[in-house]
């Protein structure tokens, strides 16, 4: 990195942390600007990422970019789903999509305050402030991920102000353990017959509901947070121990610290038979809905196929009908339009004729 794009990555993300921390400071004196500002730190944490592959692609147009339009801030930046957009074609980051869609339901609600009057702010403070920590806590639950493992790299430095930042969304859960402690008896009814809850991943309170899906695949959905996460009971290989998976990533099992991978429970679901065939053309296919590329991450799974990546669940796989690959989801109009994993389809691929 040069020392130029090294100053103003670093002028972006301090910029970022300013609009997150006037964001936490403002939620109960001025939660309209907590919104805003909150969307803001979003959008400038996505930019500086994207910033490293180059500055020019911060420019709404790229081509016509001009270094000293963007030092002096006169430059018209990217809208943040482009910035996203732009994050996963062109530096190839991958985004959850529930984290696209926590970050598109919080620019939503900043563009209903700017732009509109809100209803939300003519019904009591206290509603609307709860359920701006709720959206805000989801929010961050993604971009906090983001930025301690998948970018840790990059955001070394802000490491320690990233960790105060987290404290200072965990001192705004005033709002939440109300809402909690009123749910309490609710929730302890829940037991009594029989309901089964965990530690919610984002909230981080005991009232995540647990509901099975299919076989040993669960959906957690929290009462307070309203956070819902897919989770696969798994046995750890070393110590046969309950292991629980939620997302693509290494597993690390606490009982006997054995590390997991994707490809450990690729080859439980879809074990590789027969080496001289591409077997992956008949027990693994590619998932349209997260759209994972390193690996065909989609198994049998009972009477469905299951993607090991997202833990999407999935009706059918068929070959896309353009360039043939394996994909889970609709692949009606593939031949035309594509699979949009692997290829843009006939349309796509004559769209300069």
């Amino acid at each position: 990195m040069s020392k130029e794009t090294e100053d103003m990555f670093n002028r972006v993300v301090e910029n970022a942390v300013d609009f997150l921390e006037h964001s936490l400071a403002e939620l109960e004196k001025a939660p309209k600007y907590s919104i805003i500002h909150f969307c803001s730190a979003i959008e400038l944490f996505l930019k500086a990422k994207l910033m490293l592959e180059h500055w020019s692609l911060i420019d709404e147009e790229p081509k016509r970019a001009n270094i000293s339009r963007f030092r002096d801030g006169s430059s018209r930046s990217v809208s943040i789903d482009e910035t996203i957009e732009r994050l996963e074609n062109i530096s190839n980051v991958k985004i959850p999509k529930e984290g696209r869609r926590s970050f598109s339901d919080i620019r939503e609600h900043r563009n209903k305050m700017v732009h509109f009057y809100h209803p939300d702010y003519a019904d009591e403070v206290k509603n609307t402030i709860q359920s701006i920590v709720i959206e805000q806590n989801r929010a961050w639950f993604y971009l906090h991920r983001l930025l301690t493992k998948d970018w840790r790299s990059d955001f070394k430095a802000y490491q320690d102000k990233i960790a105060d930042l987290h404290r200072l969304v965990e001192n705004n859960r005033a709002y939440l353990q109300a809402k909690f402690d009123a749910l309490r008896l609710s929730i302890q009814k829940g037991y009594e017959r029989g309901v089964v809850f965990s530690r919610c991943r984002s909230c981080n309170f005991p009232a995540a509901k647990e509901k099975t899906v299919l076989g040993n695949l669960d959906v957690l959905e929290c009462v307070v947070c309203e956070f819902t996460v897919d989770r696969l009971r798994e046995t750890c290989p070393q110590c046969k121990e309950e292991l629980f998976v939620y997302d693509l990533g290494e597993r690390f099992c606490e009982n006997c610290d054995e590390t997991i991978g994707l490809n450990d429970f690729l080859d439980k679901y879809a074990p590789i038979t027969h080496i001289e065939k591409d077997i992956f053309e008949e027990n693994r296919a590619y998932c349209s809905y997260c759209e994972f590329t390193d690996e065909a991450s989609v198994v049998p799974f009972y009477n469905k196929w299951l993607c090991l990546c997202c833990l999407q669940l999935h009706s059918q796989v068929n070959p896309c009908g353009w360039c043939a690959t394996l994909i889970a989801g609709d692949t009606e109009d593939s031949y035309a339009y594509g699979c949009k994993v692997w290829c843009q389809g006939y349309l796509g691929y004559h769209s300069d004729d």
